[in-house]
C-alpha cells in the first residue's frame, strides 16, 4: 500500500486460496447478491478504494502481508495476526500471515478505511466476530442477531443476541439418484460416505437418525422402480441398520436422461417423520441428472417433457422443506444439473449445492456439510516490491 492517501488498489493485487487438489478459483465480487466482477490471482484490485473493499468483505475480514520468518513472525507476538499455511496465487512459494483490517493498516502507519461519519457503523461491524448462529428455528428479527456479537478472533465461545432451544438432535435423509450413471459413486456411498458422515454427525450430536430414499425413473422408462426408501412408512433408522439397507443398493436402469428427483425429495420431504424444532434437519441430494420436464431439459430426451408423471413441482417441494425447517444440500456431479441448480436455488430457502469432481470428492464433501461456521476465502495482498 505505497500510495500516499486511500485510493484505486493499483498497489494490491488479488490473492487465491489453493484448494487440497492445487487449484484456484475465479474471485467473484458480488453487488446486492449479483455479480459484478471477476478477477483472476494476481490481477490487480483497481477500480475499488480501500474504503470499498473494506466495506464489502465485512466482519472479520483480513489482510495477507508476508510472513518475516519463523522467529519474527508476529502471530507469535500478537492475537490480532494468524500465520497462514495456506498457499496462495500468485505467491505459492511466499509464506503469508493474516492481520486483521484494522491491525493490517495501522502496522502499514495508516488509519484504517471508512473514518468517515456515515461509514462509521460498518467500520465497528468489521471488526466484530463473522460466526453466524445456525440453530434451525431461524432468526425472525434483525440480520445482525444472527451473528456473534463479540469482536474478531476472540477467545472462548461463541455469544449471541438471539435465543433458540437447545439443538438436541439431529435428521439425516440421504436422497440419491440410483441409475447406471451413478455406479462409481454408489460404491463410495457404500464404502466410505455413510461411515464417515454418521461418525461425524454422531461426534457432536449423540442423538442422530437417518433415513435413504433411493430413485430412478418412471415406467417405461425404468421397470424396477420409482423409488426405493430404508422405511416406507418413513420412520427413521439407526447408522448400522441405514448402512445395511445401503449394502443392498447397486446402480442400473434410467432409461432416458431426467430422473424421478422430484419423486425422491417428495418422499423424503413430506414421509419423513421429522422431529420437532429442536432438531436439525438435513436432506443430502446426490444428483447427476435433472427431473423430468422442459423447464429442466428443453424437452431433449425426455420421455415425460410435459413433466414429472405425478405432477409434482419443486414449488411444492420447497414449501414443504420450509414448512418443516429442513435444510438441501445438493451435491452436484456434472453439468447436466446446471438448470435444475439454478432453479432450485430460487425456490428452496436452505439451499446449498457442492460441486463434485470425481468419487472421493463425494466423500471429502459429505464430512463438512455440518460445519455451519463462516470462513473469509477472499484476500487481498500487499505485493513485496
Amino acid at each position: 500500500h505505497d500510495t500516499p492517501t486511500h485510493r484505486n488498489k493499483e498497489c494490491n493485487v488479488w490473492a487465491s486460496q489453493v484448494s487440497s487438489d492445487c487449484s484456484t478459483t475465479t474471485i467473484i465480487v458480488q453487488d446486492k447478491g449479483a455479480t459484478a466482477r471477476l478477477y483472476d490471482a494476481g490481477e490487480s484490485c483497481r477500480p475499488e478504494t480501500c474504503s470499498i473493499a473494506c466495506k464489502r468483505r465485512g466482519r472479520a475480514h483480513a489482510h495477507l502481508k508476508e510472513c518475516p520468518g519463523p522467529s519474527n513472525c508476529p502471530a507469535k507476538m500478537f492475537p490480532y495476526v494468524r500465520h497462514s499455511n495456506d498457499k496462495w496465487e500468485p505467491y505459492p512459494a511466499k509464506k503469508l500471515d493474516l492481520w486483521l483490517c484494522r491491525n493490517y493498516w495501522h502496522s502499514l502507519n495508516w488509519e484504517q478505511p471508512l473514518q468517515v461519519n456515515a461509514e462509521r457503523e460498518a467500520l465497528q461491524l468489521i471488526s466484530k466476530c463473522s460466526f453466524i448462529c445456525a440453530h434451525p428455528s431461524g432468526h425472525p428479527g434483525e440480520v445482525e442477531e444472527r451473528f456473534c456479537k463479540k469482536d474478531a478472533w476472540h477467545t472462548g465461545d461463541h455469544e449471541f443476541t438471539c435465543t433458540h432451544p437447545k439443538v438436541s438432535s439431529l435428521d439425516i435423509v440421504f436422497v440419491c439418484d440410483t441409475t447406471g450413471s451413478m455406479g462409481g459413486y454408489m460404491n463410495e456411498v457404500k464404502t466410505n460416505t455413510c461411515q464417515r458422515i454418521m461418525n461425524t454427525a454422531m461426534t457432536a450430536v449423540k442423538d442422530v437418525q437417518f433415513r435413504f430414499v433411493a430413485y430412478r425413473d418412471h415406467p417405461p422408462q425404468d421397470s424396477t422402480y420409482v423409488i426405493k426408501t430404508s422405511n416406507d412408512a418413513g420412520d427413521f433408522c439407526n447408522a448400522t441398520e441405514l448402512q445395511a439397507f445401503v449394502a443392498k443398493l447397486d446402480a442400473n436402469g434410467g432409461g432416458d436422461g431426467p430422473e424421478a428427483v422430484l419423486d425422491g425429495l417428495w418422499d423424503a420431504g413430506v414421509k419423513s417423520k421429522w422431529r420437532d424444532a429442536n432438531t436439525l434437519k438435513y436432506i443430502v441430494h446426490i444428483a447427476d441428472a435433472p427431473p423430468h420436464g422442459r423447464l429442466y431439459t428443453n424437452g431433449c430426451g425426455d420421455g415425460f417433457p410435459e413433466g414429472c408423471p405425478c405432477n409434482l413441482t419443486i414449488e411444492q417441494i420447497a414449501t414443504v422443506l420450509k414448512t418443516k425447517q429442513i435444510r438441501y444440500k445438493l451435491m452436484k456431479i456434472g453439468s447436466s444439473i446446471n438448470t435444475m441448480a439454478t432453479i432450485f436455488r430460487k425456490h428452496i430457502t436452505e439451499y446449498e449445492e457442492s460441486d463434485l469432481t470425481g468419487t472421493l470428492d463425494l466423500t471429502n464433501k459429505f464430512v463438512g456439510i455440518l460445519a455451519r461456521d463462516l470462513q473469509v476465502k477472499e484476500m487481498d495482498v500487499r505485493e513485496t516490491k
